[in-house]
């Protein structure tokens, strides 16, 4: 919810007249509010949610949507997250968690798939780069969130999940697909013609040192005739800030500031 204006929202949309003739404090006119009086306007609109909304919301519900909508409003960079959504996010940048196995784009419509990870359930089922998935369990991709989304594609590893894929130049076809533990190996690399190739998929805990890595093998190889890196972050979803700076710090030098914070000082 948007804060008061979605609170408001509930109001006017749900069937009970009562809420329509319902009194409700007159929002203080100076531009900055007491706490106790931002306290007493909350109270007073999520008690009468409580009583007159056409179906049963509880406590922590409406705490929720308010932080959400309150955090929100800062920027198009602040969100809330509860505790389900730390805990995803966290598993994420760990690197390791039940699922199919690809790297994607959540975009509109669908899940845009990047590539398959090698040896994954998502390689196995025939999934390609290109493919776009359009429904899970029937429902479409466009009817729920992007976090809703990767959500219902991870799981357990043993149990099952139904996609609808498109693929080009072909009708939509479903497939049930059994997940398995993933561990995601946010790089690889190479070298071609004494330049050395990294790619970077995400920013997890395992990055830096796998940077670190693939620079020493490529040095090992290439030797002296070594020209330089090319750094692949095409598609990169991003994930941890410290990893992100300490990554690029290798080749930008440790000396060298990578981000600046301004504090409200």
């Amino acid at each position: 919810m948007n804060t008061i204006r979605a609170l408001f929202l509930l109001i006017l949309f749900a069937v009970s007249t009562s809420i329509v003739s319902a009194k409700v404090p007159d929002k203080p006119k100076q531009k900055e509010l007491t706490t106790e009086q931002l306290n007493g306007f909350f109270n007073a609109i999520a008690d009468k949610i409580r009583g007159d909304y056409v179906e049963e919301v509880t406590n922590r519900e409406l705490l929720e949507g308010a932080l959400s909508g309150m955090i929100s409003a800062l920027d198009p960079h602040s969100t809330y997250l509860d505790e389900e959504k730390f805990n995803e996010i966290r598993n994420q940048a760990e690197g390791k968690f039940g699922g199919l196995g690809i790297e994607i784009i959540v975009e509109k419509d669908g899940i845009k798939v990047i590539s398959p990870i090698e040896d994954t359930p998502a390689q196995k089922a025939g999934i390609k780069p290109g493919d776009v998935i359009v429904a899970i369990e029937g429902e479409p991709i466009s009817a729920m969130s992007g976090f809703d989304a990767l959500k219902k594609l991870r799981g357990d590893p043993g149990t099952f999940v139904n996609i609808t894929v498109f693929r080009e130049s072909q009708s939509p076809f479903d497939l049930k697909i059994t997940r398995e533990f993933i561990k995601v190996n946010p790089v690889k690399f190479r070298t071609e013609d004494n330049v050395g190739y990294i790619r970077i998929t995400t920013f997890n805990d395992q990055t830096t040192t796998k940077v670190i890595h693939a620079i020493r093998s490529i040095k090992k190889e290439a030797g002296a005739k070594l020209l330089g890196y090319v750094v692949d972050l095409r598609n990169n979803p991003g994930g941890l800030l410290d990893q992100a700076v300490s990554v690029t710090s290798l080749f930008i030098g440790r000396d060298k500031p990578v981000v600046s914070i301004k504090g409200k000082g």
